[in-house]
């Protein structure tokens, strides 16, 4: 993997070069998610399809990174049927060389909203007791309603953690 780092760093001097390639691996790891994630939740190319609103034979090129653009929309669509967030952000190129490096399937493994909320729940409640019983912080804890009108009924819960310096 070093030789892998060391390569594309030399390469990427040549700013053309970078962005191709940089552009290449989105495609590819795109294609690989989305494939990844289908077979993840045991859905055929048509039952993804049909979810997502567009033909078997678009899931196929897409699934097979033969694609030069997917709009903001189909992803969000594609995001709603596997039921996961869909984030897209701006990098450093260092952070794309190792993500180039690192790209194993494990990596593409997304758990849907329900088991995700799951085992967070799960990590906060085994975390906290743990994170906040030193004597160099302490948590505070207010409830406050919910100021939007889609989540009236829910409360907000917000922890402040204050460290005291020693």
């Amino acid at each position: 993997m070093n030789g892998l780092l060391k390569t594309l760093v030399a390469e990427f001097a040549d700013a053309e070069y970078a962005h191709a390639y940089m552009e290449s691996h989105r495609i590819t790891r795109l294609a690989a998610q989305i494939h990844s994630l289908r077979k993840q939740r045991g859905l055929s190319q048509a039952e993804l399809a049909q979810r997502v609103g567009i033909t078997q034979e678009r899931v196929c090129k897409i699934e097979d990174a033969d694609f030069e653009s997917l709009t903001m929309r189909t992803l969000h669509k594609f995001a709603c049927a596997f039921d996961v967030d869909l984030r897209i952000s701006f990098s450093e190129f260092s952070s794309g060389i190792l993500d180039v490096a690192k790209l194993d399937s494990e990596k593409l493994r997304v758990d849907d909203r329900e088991q995700d909320l799951e085992n967070f729940k799960k990590s906060i409640n085994s975390a906290l007791p743990k994170l906040y019983t030193s004597r160099d912080s302490f948590v505070t804890t207010k409830n406050t309603e919910a100021v939007s009108q889609k989540f009236s009924s829910a409360k907000m819960q917000t922890v402040a953690v204050f460290n005291i310096a020693t």
